[in-house]
């Protein structure tokens, strides 16, 4: 398993939401491990499992949630009913470990990805005020990990453009293909300057949209570069 403290979450894995309330006084962290640290269900398989363990020496409850997470040029989250949660709220001694198991509702798939994701949000302890009576706040957390469905033998398939409008020059990643894929490293070139893009999943059947901020009215072309899977690509688009 994986050991995540709350106070280093954030910079441990990619893709983790970090809900900090307020800056915590002598009261310790919850500390939570985990695994794994992303969900998938390939080709027929109905269900999938994720197991947290509480690794501190206080008592924790968590709230599950599960959305449908799609791409059209931004990441966009909804609810859905699509799979099954069990359970969708626990409690943690110290100690203490939980099996959460997810499943698909109805038959088997298709040849698309789907992409959901798991937020684990942690609920705050009942309030108990100080012996001057002022109020101990706790830092809570929201864990946001993907889970993602997709056919037996699928792959992703991008391509990128550069778009004109009212607003300036925009890239748009697109993935026709049918699998998720991360590109990191992701550089602009424009007008002799270097822009980096944040690094981000690109869903199938997903797009991205990133403004090239800067970039003159006479602007035409832009370079692109980016690592995926350890291989650097680079482009060069053109304005239409």
């Amino acid at each position: 398993m994986s050991r995540i403290n709350r106070s280093i979450l954030g910079r441990c894995l990619v893709g983790l939401s970090l809900l900090t309330l307020a800056v915590p006084s002598a009261q310790a962290a919850t500390a939570l491990s985990f695994a794994p640290i992303s969900l998938k269900m390939v080709g027929n398989q109905r269900a999938t499992s994720l197991t947290l363990r509480n690794v501190s020496d206080q008592t924790a409850s968590f709230r599950l949630e599960l959305n449908q997470w799609t791409q059209n040029g931004e990441d966009l989250y909804a609810p859905t009913r699509d799979l099954i949660v069990n359970p969708s709220g626990f409690t943690l001694t110290p100690g203490q470990e939980q099996t959460i198991r997810i499943a698909r509702r109805g038959n088997a798939a298709d040849t698309n990805e789907h992409a959901y994701r798991v937020f684990i949000q942690e609920l705050p302890p009942q309030a108990v005020d100080g012996p001057d009576g002022s109020v101990k706040i706790t830092t809570l957390y929201r864990l946001s990990l993907p889970l993602m469905l997709s056919a037996v033998g699928a792959a992703p398939k991008l391509s990128f453009a550069l778009e004109r409008s009212s607003d300036g020059l925009a890239v748009v990643a697109s993935n026709s293909g049918n699998l998720y894929t991360t590109l990191t490293d992701v550089e602009l070139s424009v007008d002799g300057q270097k822009l980096e893009v944040p690094s981000f999943n690109l869903l199938g059947g997903g797009s991205m949209r990133f403004a090239v901020s800067g970039a003159a009215p006479t602007t035409a072309e832009v370079g692109l570069q980016f690592t995926q899977n350890q291989a650097v690509q680079q482009f060069t688009l053109r304005a239409p």
